[in-house]
């Protein structure tokens, strides 16, 4: 049997499965039920809450102003100490640990918001799991039905530690919360979900393939591939020592896509950068690497790198997966040299 891998997003506190299929961001599709807590305003001023869309917390700032002084009083405790409260609840089928759901979701420490669904052009799509401690958001999400609008109220140091298995940040004590205001959109069995999601991965790293080999093709590029399927073509000899792991070099670069979309480059603000070859960036492509001890200090050279070389299956904002780079480099200098 196949085993499935889920194409992982990671964000400062939460791990999430970000689907590829871009949302629809106009007026109709983004209004969502509101999901404030303030439990002393009328039934009418609730009613009209539900249709305020989470983009109208957008642009707020991340841990601005660290307090608790939200009213908890109209929650409901459950037996492991969750605090929760439904703001539209539908009938059906609970959510399992069998589902993947689309949600849109902010969440707050205390009451500074840390992230909010509706700033990314994606939909956000996470497993539901077992609970990784006791009142935990997860057994907030199997209260839940597809429709329902909830928020929940849960320790934040066990969530930093246990669900986000992160090393507990200096302005967190143990009487802090966080607190999860959450929409289930739309919910698909896991198992479906990973099959799909497998398979348009595969259809676009292959189309990735074939679109780098017409680039060659009609490029006429000569130059064979090394082992690793990098393609080094030198434009202009160096005339000093050549690079070595370890090297800080000073360098121009121009990087754009194999349809020619620029990604990044120096020469827009004319200003070199210095990279320490060997230890470079998750925003410069690993292939980078391999083509910079290849150069001498003084030379111009062109990198064609494939997606493998690059960010594989990862998506940057506005880089597709499986994205194959082209990087002309011009080396400066060796500003200190490893040997």
């Amino acid at each position: 049997m196949k085993r499935i891998a889920f194409c992982l997003l990671f964000f400062p506190s939460l791990i999430w499965i970000c689907s590829c299929e871009t949302k629809n961001r106009n007026s109709s599709d983004t209004k969502t039920e509101n999901v404030a807590l303030n439990t002393n305003k009328s039934k009418q001023e609730t009613e009209k809450e539900k249709n305020i869309s989470f983009d109208n917390m957008k642009g707020q700032s991340i841990i601005k102003n660290i307090t608790n002084n939200q009213d908890y009083s109209g929650f409901t405790k459950s037996k492991t100490g969750l605090l929760y409260k439904f703001h539209r609840k539908n009938d059906g089928e609970l959510l399992t640990t069998k589902d993947v759901v689309e949600i849109e979701m902010n969440y707050f420490l205390n009451d500074s918001l840390l992230f909010l669904s509706s700033a990314y052009p994606k939909q956000f799509k996470m497993p539901v799991e077992k609970s990784a401690f006791k009142g935990d958001l997860y057994e907030g999400l199997l209260m839940m039905h597809v429709g329902d609008s909830a928020s929940f109220v849960v320790r934040a140091d066990s969530t930093y530690l246990i669900l986000w298995k992160q090393k507990l940040p200096d302005f967190v004590t143990s009487k802090d919360i966080v607190r999860f205001d959450i929409v289930i959109k739309n919910k698909e069995d896991r198992v479906d979900f990973g099959q799909r999601l497998y398979e348009k991965k595969k259809t676009q790293a292959e189309k990735s393939r074939k679109d780098l080999q017409v680039y060659i093709h009609d490029n006429d590029i000569q130059k064979p591939p090394r082992a690793s399927g990098l393609i080094i073509i030198p434009i202009q000899s160096g005339y000093g020592k050549k690079v070595t792991s370890g090297d800080r070099v000073r360098l121009h670069y121009t990087a754009t896509l194999i349809d020619g979309t620029l990604y990044k480059s120096t020469r827009s603000n004319n200003t070199p950068v210095e990279w320490i070859v060997g230890a470079l960036g998750n925003d410069i492509p690993r292939g980078m690497d391999e083509g910079l001890q290849q150069m001498y200090e003084g030379g111009v050279t062109k990198f064609i790198i494939p997606s493998h070389l690059a960010f594989g299956q990862e998506e940057k904002p506005g880089i597709p997966p499986f994205a194959n780079f082209i990087y002309e480099v011009e080396l400066l200098e060796i500003v200190k040299n490893n040997n």
